[in-house]
């Protein structure tokens, strides 16, 4: 008898059993230090960013920072304008 789950176009895992977790999960938004090793920038000229309104982020639960995803783009092209950061 076949299996049923190759049927739904679950991929098994090297070594293990199918899983419907295996998919990447999209990124919505990037804390800080994952933003800064991205865009390949240190965390002072991140804050800096953000105090010149030039990077926007989200402040959550009061200390947490968060980037939306959308930002990286956004932020490469309004440093463009500006003719980099300084």
């Amino acid at each position: 008898m076949a299996n049923h789950r190759l049927n739904q176009g679950i991929e098994p895992k090297p070594g293990g059993t199918p899983s419907a977790r295996s998919a990447p999960a999209e990124v919505f938004a990037y804390g800080l230090a994952d933003f800064c090793l991205r865009m390949g920038i240190g965390r002072t000229l991140a804050y800096r960013c953000i105090k010149e309104n030039l990077l926007h982020s989200v402040k959550v639960a009061g200390k947490r920072r968060l980037i939306p995803a959308t930002e990286c783009t956004a932020f490469l092209a309004r440093l463009a304008e500006k003719g980099g950061a300084k």
